[in-house]
């Protein structure tokens, strides 16, 4: 089916206000997205961009598979959107692979374990986070690929964010027991998969 991008409607004008008190200043002048007939035209900057329910068509306009649930800013960008998968690949490289032993071995599980987390959360929108008491997993965005993140969590937010990318050549002394307690820590996050919506970042 061919359709014009003529064809898409203009998006909806809203007057812009200023933030208050305890408002996010992003999110207070976004609309529901406008499609003409569930078509729609949108470019790389768009989140749907990379999202795995929207049929991309570059240059022409595109379909979403769940009729545009998301959020438009002023220029019309989709800047939110509380049903988006990104079809971006997870980054999965194994950190510290030259280690030896047991801790080679631990080193090795902790990679694993985390990756099959990242591909649990990875059929949920993005900014969906697995928590386990005070610890919570989320995926995160950095442009190329989508990380699999670690932090507290407490009233809905997460702070403190690291990956295993982020680890420095200190890391390679952590004791076998911490790697063990952390590996249990991501199984039984993983078994229990208690998730919560937090930012997307």
């Amino acid at each position: 089916m061919s359709v014009s991008l003529e064809e898409s409607p203009p998006l909806p004008r809203k007057r812009q206000r200023l933030a208050e008190d305890g408002e996010d200043v992003k999110t207070i002048n976004l609309m529901p997205i406008s499609s003409a007939n569930g078509w729609k035209a949108i470019s790389d900057d768009d989140l749907c961009a990379s999202c795995t329910h929207c049929g991309y068509n570059p240059g022409s306009l595109s379909l979403c598979k769940k009729d545009w649930p998301g959020l438009v800013d002023a220029d019309g960008y989709v800047q939110q959107c509380k049903s988006m998968t990104s079809s971006k690949p997870i980054k999965t490289d194994r950190v510290f692979a030259d280690a030896e032993g047991m801790l080679g071995v631990l080193w090795s599980q902790f990679c694993f374990v985390e990756n099959e987390l990242a591909e649990m959360l990875r059929s949920l929108p993005l900014g969906t986070a697995v928590v386990l008491d005070g610890d919570a997993w989320v995926l995160r965005d950095d442009g190329a690929c989508l990380v699999l993140v670690h932090g507290n969590y407490a009233d809905g937010e997460i702070t403190d964010e690291v990956s295993r990318f982020d680890f420095d050549l200190s890391w390679i002394d952590v004791s076998e027991d911490e790697l063990q307690s952390y590996i249990e820590r991501v199984q039984k996050a993983m078994s229990s998969f208690n998730t919560v919506n937090v930012s997307a970042n």
